[in-house]
């Protein structure tokens, strides 16, 4: 078979574990779906289940870890609270 081609545009939220020093996407959802090749008749079920996919494994894995090495990545990890997406926009929470 020869192999597909496309793009997908994907929204998601952002959330930040102190404990452990790594930040996840949350709440991701497929917006667009476009693959080359997929008859029309098949599209609407490759998006519901590519959707059911990208936030069962976007969900569990992180997209960032502040590691401790550098004195950098230790500070952020110590003032680091909270991060998430409102209304589009990252916000951060810091504290001591």
């Amino acid at each position: 078979p020869e192999p597909l081609t496309g793009s997908a545009d994907v929204t998601c939220g952002v959330d930040y574990d102190p404990d452990n020093g790594k930040l996840y996407l949350t709440d991701a959802r497929l917006v667009a779906l476009n693959i080359q090749g997929i008859p029309f008749g098949y599209q609407g079920l490759v998006q519901k289940v590519s959707n059911k996919l990208i936030g069962e494994l976007l969900g569990n894995l992180p997209v960032y870890t502040l590691k401790p090495g550098s004195a950098k990545m230790s500070l952020a990890r110590l003032i680091l609270r909270k991060a998430t997406v409102k209304n589009g926009v990252l916000v951060v929470t810091l504290g001591i």
